[in-house]
């Protein structure tokens, strides 16, 4: 698998091809999230941010990826979008698809810790999904427009 570093250079310049304005994460941003987060945030997903920088709204796609000030944890985001949740603090939402239809959570501790989750709103409360893969399968599946994004599972056997 392709490391985050080059990952994250491919991100930027497929956001930038399609006229999407990328702006660097500001770094006290970057601080504060992980003030706020006692378990850390993966290593991979800070070095996305600092190379990739993040677009000011949606791609062509649909899909958001949030500003540190706007990660939220899943539960917090399940239930003010009025949703049951069974979500712990260990996850946290980092991208949206189809203006909050959707979310993307970022595991932070236990054995997904690391990995990339579907967030559906479903009303049985069974949010997030069994992880999609690692954050930088997320990201690969980003750029293909993996069916994995839509339906939470792979695609390949």
């Amino acid at each position: 698998m392709t490391g985050v570093a080059t990952l994250a250079i491919r991100v930027r310049e497929h956001w930038l091809s399609h006229g999407l304005g990328v702006s660097p994460v500001p770094s006290a941003e970057l601080t504060e999230l992980k003030r706020r987060r006692p378990e850390g945030i993966p290593e991979a997903y800070e070095e996305f941010l600092l190379i990739a920088g993040l677009p000011a709204g949606d791609d062509e796609q649909g899909f958001r990826f949030w500003l540190p000030r706007e990660v939220a944890a899943t539960r917090d985001v399940l239930e003010a979008s009025g949703y049951r949740s069974n979500a712990t603090e260990s996850s946290l939402i980092i991208a949206d698809y189809l203006q909050e239809s959707w979310w993307y959570a970022l595991w932070l501790a236990g054995p997904f810790r690391g990995s990339v989750s579907l967030v559906l709103g479903v009303e049985n409360g069974t949010d997030p999904q069994p992880p999609l893969g690692t954050f930088n399968e997320f990201l690969f599946a980003y750029l293909n427009d993996d069916a994995i994004l839509y339906r939470g599972t792979h695609s390949v056997p």
